[in-house]
């Protein structure tokens, strides 16, 4: 594969040589993070895959086009997250498994020495924070999601396109909800 991307790579023009590995570099940096955000926001691993290559063929684009490269981090987000909400509001997909039914992650985050106990209580701690998590408000869940990947207040503002007032008042909300229903 990176045999081939350096061939198209030397027959691009020098401005769509540097937008590619531009492209390349940011894939390789925040693909997992973008993962992580979009299941945050409910997509299913194969929606959140489909969302992240998508977003990175439009930021191909946008560089070839001579867009802006500032904040491409932010950017990046914001264009991930829209996708994904654009395609719900389609109609075209549906989430076709409640959060319930999912497979536990608990049991795969536990120390591999832990007995059946400690696995069983991780478990349960694990379903309490994901089923308070589902039940913060859209815009808490989104700001908590991005500030857990480690955007500051403004550049989740940025990324969602709300004020810095409203992204600090929802992180502290959200912290406090979860404070209150997790012991």
């Amino acid at each position: 594969m990176r045999q081939s991307i350096e061939v198209v790579l030397e027959r691009e023009t020098p401005e769509a040589r540097d937008a590619t590995g531009q492209v390349v570099r940011l894939f390789d940096e925040f693909r997992e993070s973008l993962f992580r955000y979009l299941r945050w926001l409910g997509s299913t691993p194969d929606e959140a895959d489909d969302a992240i290559q998508e977003t990175f063929l439009r930021l191909h684009a946008h560089l070839l086009a001579r867009g802006s490269r500032e904040n491409l981090r932010a950017w990046l987000f914001r264009v991930a997250g829209n996708l994904v909400r654009d395609e719900r509001k389609s109609g075209r997909r549906r989430l076709n498994e409640p959060l319930e039914d999912r497979p536990q992650l608990g049991g795969s985050w536990a120390d591999p020495g832990a007995g059946p106990e400690q696995l069983v209580l991780a478990r349960e701690s694990h379903q309490r924070l994901e089923a308070a998590i589902r039940r913060l408000p859209a815009d808490q869940r989104k700001c908590l999601a991005l500030r857990s990947e480690g955007f500051r207040y403004r550049e989740i503002a940025e990324i969602l396109g709300i004020g810095v007032t409203t992204v600090a008042d929802a992180v502290r909300r959200a912290v406090a909800t979860l404070a209150k229903e997790l012991p």
